[in-house]
């Protein structure tokens, strides 16, 4: 190998290993019991408030879902196995119409190059029940919310 190999190398595990030390960055969460949410979910079923019973479950719809949270930010839902989605998202305290005193709102944002990359497409409040239910409240007006259990 010679002299100018040997340098292109160099340059490219320097430039690789900064890449590794601050482009991975964990979210800040603004209460540690956020911390259950890091992990993979599995869809249980969907409810309306009002309704009498779930209006969406893997059985009436014929297909499962999963989601994940993880460290850095990225939030990926997968379709029977397959990936389907994929959104940064952030965590905030706010207000929601759902949860009384202070709620943990999930903000996700658009991956990859988009013009209005800052502006969320969407936000959830977030509730847990025990350790291993979690339910996401969907912040609009037709008051539906999901419910999942922990992956195992």
């Amino acid at each position: 190998m010679n002299i100018r190999h040997q340098k292109l190398w160099i340059i490219a595990i320097v430039l690789l290993s900064i890449c590794m030390t601050t482009c991975r960055k964990d979210i800040s969460i603004p209460n540690q019991e956020l911390d259950k949410l890091f992990c993979s979910w599995e869809w249980v079923e969907t409810n309306a408030y009002g309704s009498f019973g779930p209006i969406a479950n893997p059985a009436s719809e014929g297909y499962s879902r999963t989601i994940e949270f993880d460290r850095n930010g990225i939030y990926r839902s997968y379709k029977d196995g397959k990936k389907d989605e994929k959104y940064k998202f952030t965590i905030s305290e706010g207000t929601s119409n759902y949860i009384i005193g202070t709620a943990y709102i999930i903000n996700y944002k658009r991956t990859g190059i988009v013009f209005n990359n800052d502006s969320p497409i969407s936000s959830q409040a977030i509730q847990f029940k025990g350790s291993d239910t979690l339910i996401l409240h969907i912040l609009d007006y037709d008051g539906y919310y999901r419910i999942y259990k922990r992956q195992k």
